[in-house]
């Protein structure tokens, strides 16, 4: 208001402000993470995480809100009841490489101009769609009286053909869904009201049947306007969404590695026992089997002729350790393609690993390789995918005390890899600390970052703000 201040109040008000926005912080994190433990997070991920392996891309979808409901024990009566209750937080889910497709023309998820995502849907599971909100159930109810179309799906027939279960007939209903921009007509056939303004771009979602029949139509229920689909690449690929996975970057090496243990098998199948040549002219088996057996009787056809002249013996040199130490080079290779040595992974460990030293310049080397990996899935899954759950929350959630200007800093690699250096140097620091004369509510602050490395709840295990306010 124009008055002087003291410096001290100014320092007051930004110290409460920063302990606000920490506070906010905190309930924020706590409950996206309550709600990516009920999304089962972990699970999910580790299937996207499986398929970027295998075929170069994963793809997690959210936060989306299905109508679900959840298991609840009512013991308000002294007694155990059991219940269903609705549950309408947002959750996590895992789309298939195979059922996604987003504009090829694009290079990254964020320059698509629409996604679209296929759905298989048994009876039953269209049928519960008709009791999500904003589905047309008249429409549903129409598509259920017919029989579903045969849906022939190149993937799951190249499986089932690998199984010997080829020919089962799929009776399951197609649906598609669609995320992108709506016209303007579009969206007055749909009965909204809009400005005639081509500035105004609306992204919409849409749901239809494999007939053409839309199910469902809205505008995107988030005020940002993102879509709701995370890419990650376990290789990129600069021309196109999808990237390249591990087996692809090994495969002309796993060809050399099997090739080469191939040759040891059929050298070793060759010079496990001599060529022999026979003259038939002066020996004939008893028997009439010209093959080497056991204590097998030979009829000589000239009296006088040498029994030895018969025969010759000629040994094939074998050459398997020469082989096998290519394959063993293809292994080594593999290693340093496709990921830390076999000593990191627990396998017999070479020399230099018997010194700290050595044991820290390979542990070294093998973050080198993870940070990468976890990089780009905290930069391509982590933190859009966690900013797109913040964004809900602070849209949809009736909390106010998580609500303020946040912002996603994935911290994957310190997570991952950097922990015991973390808690070492959180350690060192407040044994250094503990004679410096602070306030206690410092001390709490130290004491939430130690928790923070030992991945442990401060909430659970240190008073909150208020509590810390009664004790300062």
């Amino acid at each position: 208001n124009g008055e002087p201040m003291e410096v001290s109040a100014v320092m007051n008000g930004i110290r409460e402000l920063r302990e606000e926005a920490r506070s906010k912080a905190d309930n924020m994190q706590r409950e996206v993470d309550d709600q990516l433990r009920q999304a089962n997070y972990g699970a999910v991920s580790r299937r996207a995480i499986h398929e970027a392996m295998v075929m170069g891309t994963g793809i997690l979808k959210g936060p989306m809100v299905l109508n679900r409901t959840k298991k609840v024990w009512d013991m308000t009566q002294g007694e155990a009841a059991f219940r269903r209750m609705e549950d309408l937080s947002p959750t996590v889910v895992q789309v298939s490489i195979w059922d996604f497709f987003p504009d090829m023309s694009a290079r990254t998820i964020t320059e698509s101009e629409s996604d679209i995502e296929r759905h298989y849907f048994t009876k039953s599971q269209l049928a519960a769609l008709a009791r999500q909100p904003g589905f047309d159930a008249e429409t549903i109810r129409e598509a259920l009286r017919v029989a579903p179309g045969h849906t022939f799906d190149a993937v799951r027939n190249e499986l089932r053909q690998s199984a010997g279960t080829q020919g089962v007939e799929d009776k399951r209903y197609v649906v598609l869904e669609y995320h992108g921009p709506i016209d303007q007509d579009e969206l007055r056939d749909l009965g909204i009201e809009l400005p005639d303004d081509p500035l105004d771009c609306y992204e919409g979602i849409i749901w239809a049947l494999e007939s053409g029949a839309v199910i469902k139509a809205i505008i995107n229920p988030m005020d940002t306007q993102e879509r709701p689909f995370s890419v990650f690449c376990w290789e990129k690929d600069p021309a196109s969404i999808f990237g390249y996975g591990l087996s692809y970057e090994l495969a002309d090496v796993d060809e050399s590695a099997n090739s080469a243990f191939r040759a040891a098998l059929d050298n070793m199948g060759l010079s496990v026992g001599p060529q022999i040549v026979v003259n038939s002219k002066l020996i004939r088996p008893h028997n009439g089997e010209w093959s080497i057996e056991p204590n097998k009787v030979w009829e000589m056809l000239k009296a006088d002729a040498d029994a030895r002249a018969a025969f010759a013996f000629f040994q094939i040199d074998s050459r398997i350790n020469d082989l096998l130490g290519v394959f063993d080079r293809c292994k080594q290779l593999m290693d340093d393609v496709g990921g830390p040595s076999m000593a990191m992974q627990g396998q017999e460990a070479p020399s230099y690993l018997d010194t700290a030293r050595g044991v820290s310049i390979a542990h070294n080397a093998a973050n080198i390789w993870m940070r990468r990996a976890v990089r780009n899935w905290d930069d391509d899954i982590t933190t859009p995918t966690i900013s797109r759950m913040v964004d809900w929350n602070m849209q949809y959630s009736p909390k106010k005390e998580i609500k303020g200007d946040l912002l996603v800093i994935s911290r994957g690699t310190s997570a991952l890899l950097e922990s015991e250096a973390q808690i070492s140097k959180a350690g060192m620091f407040q044994q250094a600390s503990k004679d410096v004369p602070m306030p206690y509510a410092r001390k709490i602050n130290q004491l939430k970052a130690l928790a923070r490395s030992l991945r442990l709840d401060a909430a659970d295990l240190l008073p909150d703000d208020a509590e810390v306010k009664k004790l300062a």
